[in-house]
């Protein structure tokens, strides 16, 4: 969850970043909190299933089976679903990842570094404006462990198309990662995320199945689920003759790549 109150009140540094997240339509979405419960999320993970006529899925919540279409789900988070394909006039609107071809690899990424600074695939001399960018993709859209000056998978696909969609008036299809990553996680073994979004979904069909919520409670404390001030970081100048090259941050240690 990214404070972007904090960001407002720096408009000179995270102004531009904040205009395109408007653009793309996921203020909202990167502003979502919710702290949530290990063990509940992770017997999700384990027993849901994806629905092929249709975009829902259906899982073990305790001993109770529940399921939620993916426009519910939608709805639940301010969004709205396009399911598997898009109409021409919802082309128009919004721009949605490539889950058919392998990730972009990382020279992709070469316009969006300080020109001749840095190596495509790293994040530490990215341009400004999509250095925080990917900061915020990395805590919310599609969030990441490991290596913090690593940019790769779908990031690099993220951070490219995104670059690409800026001016076009599109909206980010937050639904379609959601139902690619989440169907990735359990195919390819990958580390369980978005915990607090499985945790809002988990509790919004129990209540829709008007079971008490007292019944959810696992006598454990909930994982809280964390709201980042991004750091204001300084950025080196265009590398040009005589330039004098200033402090850079160790991401390793920011807060902000701290993960829910």
């Amino acid at each position: 969850c990214i404070n972007t109150d904090y960001m407002r009140a720096r408009l000179d540094y995270f102004g531009e970043s904040l205009e395109i997240c408007e653009e793309f339509g996921i203020l909202n979405y990167i502003n979502l909190h919710e702290d949530f419960d290990e063990h509940l999320v992770l017997q999700f993970y384990a027993t849901v299933h994806f629905h092929t006529d249709k975009r829902a899925v259906t899982w073990m919540t305790k001993d109770k089976v529940l399921t939620s279409s993916w426009a519910d789900f939608a709805i639940l988070l301010g969004l709205r679903d396009y399911g598997d394909l898009m109409t021409v006039d919802d082309d128009a609107q919004v721009f949605r990842l490539s889950y058919m071809d392998r990730p972009m690899k990382p020279s992709a990424l070469s316009h969006l570094l300080i020109q001749g600074r840095g190596v495509p695939g790293e994040s530490k001399h990215l341009q400004k404006t999509w250095h925080i960018m990917h900061r915020i993709f990395r805590n919310t859209v599609l969030p990441r462990v490991g290596n913090f000056d690593q940019i790769h998978g779908r990031l690099i696909d993220l951070m490219v198309v995104s670059f690409d969609m800026v001016g076009k008036g599109k909206k980010l299809d937050i639904m379609d990662i959601l139902w690619n990553e989440i169907h990735e996680v359990i195919l390819k073994r990958h580390v369980p995320i978005f915990g607090s979004l499985i945790m809002k979904l988990i509790v919004h069909a129990w209540v829709k199945k008007k079971l008490p919520l007292e019944l959810l409670d696992n006598d454990t404390p909930l994982i809280a689920h964390s709201v980042k001030d991004l750091n204001h970081n300084k950025h080196l100048s265009p590398l040009i003759p005589n330039d004098e090259a200033y402090n850079t941050e160790d991401e390793e240690n920011d807060p902000a790549f701290e993960l829910p």
